[in-house]
């Protein structure tokens, strides 16, 4: 079993003002306002940790087979990818990395995570745009590329 972690983040989504910006200039994605951010205390596994389990060691930034970003796939589909699922994707180095905190999050706020917030597993990836904190994960690839 895995150590159990807890890391405070906030989260926000890159797409905050957005609809202000609209105002100005199209821009694509989600029209949010102003508060799409959030605050948390997330329990977890650390991503280096389990990364590590499957041969890959920690504070590596490319594999044997040349792969360089940790891709996350989400059960939910979405229109951008033509109903696909919702992937992003991080460098491997800060997935290897202990200090990045980032975790496998069954927890927030000292519960299980709610369906909301991506139970039964979330990837949080503190510091970075909330988009790369995938809910409802389904799989962890390791890919060349970063995702797009």
């Amino acid at each position: 079993m895995l150590p159990k972690y807890n890391v405070t983040a906030t989260l926000q989504c890159a797409g905050n003002k957005r609809t202000a910006m609209s105002k100005v200039r199209k821009v694509r994605g989600v029209g949010w306002d102003v508060s799409a951010l959030g605050n948390a205390t997330w329990g977890g596994a650390k991503l280096s940790d389990v990364l590590e389990l499957v041969g890959i060691h920690k504070l590596s930034s490319v594999t044997s087979l040349g792969g360089k970003h940790v891709e996350f796939v989400s059960v939910d589909r979405c229109k951008e990818e033509k109903g696909g699922p919702y992937k992003a994707s991080i460098p491997l180095k800060q997935a290897t990395d202990p200090d990045a905190d980032v975790l496998l999050a069954y927890e927030m706020n000292g519960e299980t995570i709610n369906r909301d917030h991506g139970y039964p597993l979330r990837v949080v990836v503190p510091g970075v745009i909330g988009a790369r904190s995938v809910k409802w994960l389904d799989s962890i690839n390791i890919i060349k590329e970063e995702c797009q």
